[in-house]
């Protein structure tokens, strides 16, 4: 099942979470957080294309994996994939109705109604501090599902979600 969340021309909605006041300057290495569920499907390309994301952009940032020894920060991932069901209502107005010649009488209007039904991702990525183990930094892209798009389409959205994800992460000098 390849997934991957929308085309650009849809909205991703990105968020950040940390305790303000966070010095995030001693943090330099990483690696990823060893035994952690990584998404919520077994799909190994999905995660392939997720953790080389994470890393080309860890690496943008000044993060390099450790020569030696423990990380600074352990990173882990979720995909939550959630189905939704979009109901819309519309209704349409024609005009003036003529039921008989030369008599109005009202107008004429329709009501349609559809259910659309589309799967809703959230892609979390979270950086623990690795000595104490605690949580220091959550963000979230959140977008549409686009279950036809080709194999470029959804390295470039991954590649994209991530992007955005990590452009919250405090920057280190």
């Amino acid at each position: 099942m390849g997934l991957v969340l929308t085309a650009a021309c849809s909205r991703m909605t990105i968020r950040q979470d940390f305790i303000p006041g966070t010095d995030f300057s001693p943090y330099r290495t990483y690696a990823w957080l060893p035994d952690h569920p990584q998404t919520a499907i077994a799909d190994a390309l999905i995660d392939r294309r997720i953790r080389a994301a994470v890393e080309s952009g860890m690496e943008e940032r000044g993060f390099t994996p450790p020569t030696s020894g423990e990380p600074s920060v352990y990173i882990g991932y979720q995909l939550i994939l959630d189905e939704q069901r979009d109901v819309r209502t519309v209704s349409e107005y024609w005009g003036p109705s003529w039921r008989v010649p030369g008599f109005y009488t009202g107008t004429t209007a329709a009501t349609s109604t559809q259910v659309v039904a589309y799967t809703l991702g959230t892609l979390v990525i979270d950086l623990f501090d690795a000595s104490s183990r605690e949580l220091v930094w959550r963000g979230s892209a959140e977008a549409e599902i686009n279950e036809t798009a080709d194999p470029e389409e959804r390295q470039a959205r991954a590649e994209e979600a991530v992007r955005r994800i990590l452009g919250q992460f405090p920057a280190r000098d």
